[in-house]
């Protein structure tokens, strides 16, 4: 777990802390390497302000055309370790998933980017898959009330959703939960970002 293992310390103090270029992949995935540990253990927690700037750096990386794939493959020639080890195979394949995830938010919501074609193509075919439908549904909503705030808990009892899912284990249930709360706090992310003005998209 990496909550076991990684130093309780603030993520970013901001007299010290030099963001980096996000309009590179290198950069973009510097940005993703930290938040996606500090927010792993923020979940747990109920606060989802690093969530944020994982899903900010993200949808940085969506508006510029980079690929899943290119982002992932920057993600592991990043020396950075801010888990203070190697990230497990399984947390390296939940960052993919995470950065998958808000892809696939943002084309549901028909956000912009340089390159529909590139990020479309990237992004994993068990992703569509498994998420596809639920995230579909959390944009309808979200299109409903622009305002609301969708719960994953909610998004999970619609009928057309929980026939999907009823079969999955409980650990598999819990995983999903968690993941999907990255495509509902997109929806967030983006409209917050429209509500800043033209400088809060990047």
């Amino acid at each position: 777990s990496l909550s076991a293992s990684t130093p309780q310390k603030p993520l970013y103090d901001a007299t010290n802390y030099t963001f980096p270029d996000t309009t590179s992949p290198d950069g973009i995935a510097e940005v993703l390497e930290v938040s996606f540990v500090h927010a792993c253990m923020q979940l747990r927690t109920g606060f989802v302000d690093v969530l944020k700037m994982f899903i900010a750096a993200a949808m940085s990386s969506y508006q510029f055309g980079f690929g899943v794939d290119e982002i992932q493959d920057a993600l592991l020639d990043c020396p950075n370790e801010t888990a203070n080890r190697p990230l497990m195979s399984e947390e390296v394949e939940l960052r993919k998933t995470w950065l998958a995830l808000v892809y696939l938010t943002l084309l549901a919501m028909d956000h912009p980017t340089t390159r529909k074609e590139t990020v479309e193509g990237s992004i994993p075919d068990e992703v569509r898959k498994q998420y596809g439908l639920l995230v579909d549904k959390a944009v309808e909503m979200h299109k409903k009330d622009e305002l609301c705030t969708i719960s994953v808990e909610e998004l999970v009892k619609d009928e057309s959703v929980e026939s999907s899912i009823k079969d999955l284990s409980d650990m598999d249930r819990a995983l999903l939960m968690q993941s999907l709360r990255v495509a509902t706090l997109t929806l967030v992310v983006v409209r917050e970002a429209l509500e800043a003005g033209p400088s809060g998209g990047q």
